[in-house]
């Protein structure tokens, strides 16, 4: 237990810190924005004086802890934000738009149809329609697509399904899913600073550049995040069919559970809702 506790500590004060610095960060950017402005954006000499003028300011170590522990504390508040908003954009990224924005989603699906179906004509007159575009971003569409590849090959409903499969896997074979959806939450959160950055854009140009390559860069963090992690929800439906079975009682034919057995698990995990 007193191992168990200490991981917990080590990873929650590795968080902490990861949050409070990422925080801190903004905050320096934010005040090198306001002192350089527009126009003069990149006169270093002007920066490094401000520097040397805010240093002079402080009289003492006592001075200088008080305005080392409120800049911390200002900047993991800074930070759970960045948090909490990364939470929301990843849920915006991943799944269904609430209403009302659920209106905006209908139109913005129907944009990306028209694009897919420009772009691939001969794969949008082959493909399934539940292959195509049905989500508001690319991200939500890959795990909408392995619930429908789930249920095309199997018949298995995934979304009752995996929190059961989940329990039946080994902490080594849970790792490189956690790992991917880690992955996908520090993506949206990596956006979030980037978007706040771009923001600052309207003070300090050189940010706005910053926040945009930062932006780019958590989009594409998040599209390998949730490729990997829609891959491995699939392939562990693959290779978990016996294991499936035993718990479930059904038979294995050829290696794999038939498509009315899972049905029959459909309904069970249901509960008939």
């Amino acid at each position: 237990m007193d191992a168990i506790l200490g991981e917990i500590s080590r990873r929650l004060t590795g968080q902490w810190i990861q949050i409070a610095v990422s925080g801190v960060l903004f905050l320096g950017v934010g005040w090198v924005a306001l002192t350089l402005g527009q126009r003069h954006a990149l006169d270093h000499g002007l920066l490094l004086s401000r520097v040397d003028t805010l240093v002079a300011g402080i009289d003492g170590t006592t001075s200088l802890i008080v305005r080392a522990v409120l800049l911390t504390a200002l900047g993991y508040l800074l930070g759970m934000t960045a948090h909490m908003t990364g939470s929301m954009l990843r849920r915006l990224w991943t799944d269904r738009w609430p209403p009302p924005l659920h209106w905006i989603e209908k139109g913005v699906v129907l944009l990306r149809r028209a694009y897919f179906g420009r772009r691939w004509p001969d794969r949008t007159r082959e493909l399934p329609a539940r292959y195509l575009p049905a989500r508001a971003t690319r991200v939500a569409d890959r795990i909408r697509l392995a619930h429908e590849r789930v249920d095309a090959e199997y018949g298995a409903h995934l979304g009752l399904l995996w929190p059961r499969l989940w329990l039946m896997l080994t902490p080594d074979e849970r790792g490189p899913i956690e790992l991917s959806r880690a992955g996908l939450d520090s993506a949206a959160v990596l956006a979030v600073w980037g978007t706040a950055l771009v923001g600052l854009g309207w003070w300090w140009w050189p940010a706005a550049l910053i926040g945009l390559a930062v932006v780019l860069v958590a989009r594409h963090r998040a599209g390998t995040a949730v490729g990997a992690l829609a891959d491995l929800a699939e392939s562990t439906v693959d290779s978990q069919q016996r294991v499936l079975a035993d718990r479930f009682g059904v038979p294995v034919i050829d290696g794999r559970i038939s498509r009315e057995d899972f049905r029959q698990i459909n309904d069970r995990l249901a509960k008939g809702a």
